[in-house]
């Protein structure tokens, strides 16, 4: 729950200035009118709300103060992806990588840039299929983009609490590959139509950067050959560094002593704390009563949070316990199913403050809702940063990005076109 907090604690700040002074200012106002509401739909497209359910409370409740239940719903949604992030999809991430010896920055550009960008795929699919606007789904792939790489990638460096290491080439490829997505889709939105020819090719060129990292250290090894780069230079660095450090330490009278001493306890007590942590894991049920050792804050916590861990503990394997370690990949696909679903509820709620505040739609694409369905990515990149894992956490920011073009548009842009009389799509995203 330590980690949650920390990174809830951060995200509560933003949520205040996005949403705590417009609140404010809007309260201050009169009621806007229905004529002024209706008015102004007439002026544009129809409103991304329209996309979602209605709900009890109407513009002018909203405007008198029930858009406060909406601004909670949606921070305990935001509870609810740290919680899935933290407990179940970054450990299934972490069984993936083990089991199947995949390397860290290409987990992050494959396994969890899919799972992250779900809310975009999602997002991507109702406004064709169900709203019939494809600008919704433009729009919110690249107000993501934006948000993964320069957010996202903020956050990780800011609150990790470490300094971390990252490797130049993993950063370039998937970069190089995010530029060739960028300029894809602008060639095929530049006439306003997308035909299902234009979608499946962005589906081929996902497929071909999956090649690229099925073969990645054949290309790596290919490109420093010719490059003049030596591949171990890094590493004999690293050696050098370490052997120059070494020797310095070996100078000291009781060094080796005092070394050996520290390293002999470090090693206890990081052992103590891994038994304890897996006894804790072992034995934790939502259906125990919190002990008294807890502090009341941790007692409240843990009765916020009830429901997620409930629902949650009944329907997703948890991995990390001996009994469930095999069902790694059911644990994984739940994961991503409920990172889904409370994205969706989030991003609905988010969309309904904005719409209540006046934000224009297209605005809302490209920030609150953009924000809203990059939330998994900011979390998993955090969480996996924290555990030293830095080339997973990049790789995933600018492989969501990838995914999200390719993927997230190419899908339903293909199946939409085939569908559809006219044989193509209309966009004004240009």
């Amino acid at each position: 729950m330590s980690k949650i907090v920390q990174v809830l604690k951060n995200i509560w700040i933003l949520l205040a200035i996005i949403c705590i002074e417009p609140l404010f200012t809007k309260l201050s106002q009169p009621p806007a009118t229905t004529t002024h509401v209706q008015s102004s739909r007439f002026n544009c497209v129809e409103p991304d709300i329209e996309q979602f359910p209605k709900t009890f409370f109407n513009q002018n409740d909203r405007l008198n103060g029930a858009v406060i239940f909406y601004l909670l719903i949606g921070m305990y949604m935001f509870v609810a992806l740290a919680i899935v992030c933290d407990e179940y999809f970054v450990p299934s991430l972490e069984s993936i990588c083990k089991v199947f010896g995949i390397k860290e920055d290409i987990a992050g550009a494959t396994f969890m840039a899919a799972g992250s960008s779900a809310p975009e795929l999602a997002a991507t699919v109702i406004s064709l299929f169900f709203a019939k606007d494809a600008d919704i789904g433009i729009g919110t792939v690249v107000g993501s983009a934006v948000f993964n790489i320069m957010f996202v990638i903020s956050i990780v460096s800011l609150l990790s609490g470490m300094i971390i290491g990252l490797s130049c080439y993993p950063i370039i490829r998937d970069s190089c590959f995010y530029l060739l997505s960028i300029l894809a889709m602008i060639l095929i939105i530049m006439d306003e139509r997308v035909y299902w020819y234009e979608g499946f090719a962005l589906l081929l060129m996902y497929l071909f950067y999956i090649m690229a990292l099925i073969f990645d250290s054949d290309i790596k090894l290919w490109i420093y050959s010719k490059a003049g780069i030596s591949d171990q230079l890094e590493q004999n660095g690293y050696t050098t560094m370490k052997n120059s450090l070494t020797t310095e330490i070996n100078r000291l009278p009781t060094s080796s002593t005092m070394l050996e001493n520290f390293e002999t306890q470090s090693q206890k007590d990081d052992n103590d704390h891994f038994i304890d942590l897996n006894e804790t894991i072992e034995s934790f049920t939502p259906f125990k009563r919190p002990g008294p050792e807890l502090s009341f804050t941790e007692r409240t916590k843990f009765y916020i949070c009830w429901p997620l861990f409930s629902i949650l503990y009944l329907t997703v394997p948890d991995c990390r316990k001996m009994r469930c370690q095999k069902y790694f990949l059911i644990t994984f696909i739940m994961s991503l199913i409920w990172l889904s679903l409370f994205s969706y509820i989030m991003v609905w709620m988010i969309t309904v403050i904005g719409y209540t505040f006046s934000i224009p739609d297209t605005i809302m694409g490209i920030t609150l809702i953009a924000f809203g369905a990059s939330v998994p990515d900011a979390l998993s990149s955090l969480l996996v940063a924290k555990n030293g894992q830095g080339d997973m956490a990049i790789s995933n920011a600018i492989g969501s990005n990838v995914f999200d073009i390719l993927v997230c548009l190419g899908i339903p842009w293909t199946i939409r076109s085939l569908t559809m009389s006219e044989s193509f799509i209309v966009v004004k995203s240009k």
